[in-house]
């Protein structure tokens, strides 16, 4: 992308590692609550110190300017969805913060570099919506797999994600100890922890994958092929994403169980209140995004108001 800190426009690496304790990106990374964050953030990062030629470790941040900072807004601008943008710009702003705090440059140069405006704009929401059939089919491709233990583990995290809403990174961190029988313990953003009660069949699902489990302490979905190592969220991802192959089921983004889950129980009548309580999010309006209503559910929906003509 260019710009840099010296005359010649250039931002020259460092001549020396940093040590950790005062790398302002790893000290950035570490302040965050959960890995999943710690895990976003850092690919942002590395995203940001590629654009000016860098890798995260060489990136000179304290070196940044209202000029870098300012060319990289309208570049994330123009090439990211301006969520994505933000996300980015926000990492940025607190590497730099850090900066100012272990000394890397002086509080006039931070109030500087990070004068900038967010990326403004919207997109329609990603993802789609999974129909009953689909999560269905997801279940009878499970059950019918002639690996059993394969299939019960694999029905038993379409329960969590499908039946409970669940993140993947929740859903790995859960242990035998998180099921209570009804429920399961959850542990979300912000180490915040609620209990998620689960829908018969998913009940049915995790029961019978405990079956052949067993109740011993660990993991409550591990890799198949190395006993009592927790599976990771993109290995979770990848289980669901193999099952939707063998189902004939369309592909679904990470987060569409979750929004399977918000879709169906606000389309069934519940309050919002308590989907959002069920989610683990912070407001209402965080719930309402997750809402996948059909374009024949709209159609239908503006059908109800009376227009007389």
């Amino acid at each position: 992308m260019g710009g840099g800190a010296g005359d010649d426009g250039v931002l020259a690496p460092r001549l020396a590692p940093t040590s950790p304790e005062r790398d302002p990106a790893r000290m950035y990374l570490l302040s965050l609550s959960s890995q999943e964050s710690r895990r976003s953030q850092a690919s942002a990062l590395r995203v940001v110190a590629r654009l000016f030629g860098h890798e995260t470790s060489t990136m000179p941040w304290e070196h940044l300017r209202l000029q870098h900072t300012r060319v990289l807004r309208a570049t994330l601008a123009r090439t990211k969805a301006p969520k994505t943008a933000n996300r980015y710009l926000t990492a940025v702003r607190e590497v730099l913060r850090w900066a100012a705090r272990l000394g890397l440059m002086s509080r006039d140069d931070l109030e500087s570099a990070i004068d900038f405006p967010a990326v403004r704009g919207s997109r329609l929401p990603s993802g789609r919506a999974v129909t009953v059939v689909e999560v269905q089919a997801l279940f009878a491709t499970a059950r019918s797999d002639h690996r059993r233990r394969r299939g019960a583990r694999d029905a038993a995290i379409v329960a969590l994600i499908f039946g409970g809403g669940l993140r993947r990174a929740e859903a790995a961190r859960l242990t035998v100890g998180a099921w209570q029988g009804g429920a399961v313990r959850v542990r979300g953003k912000g180490d915040k922890e609620r209990e998620v009660p689960l829908p018969g069949p998913a009940r049915e699902a995790i029961e019978r994958w405990m079956g052949l489990r067993g109740r011993a302490p660990g993991p409550l979905v591990d890799d198949l092929d190395q006993r009592g190592k927790a599976l990771t969220p993109d290995a979770i991802h990848e289980a669901l994403h193999r099952l939707a192959r063998r189902a004939g089921v369309k592909p679904f983004g990470s987060h569409d169980g979750r929004r399977y889950f918000a879709t169906q129980l606000l389309r069934a009548g519940v309050q919002l209140r308590h989907v959002q309580d069920l989610m683990g999010h912070a407001s209402p309006a965080q719930t309402a995004k997750y809402d996948r209503a059909s374009a024949d559910d709209r159609a239908r929906s503006v059908e109800l108001l009376p227009l007389p003509y």
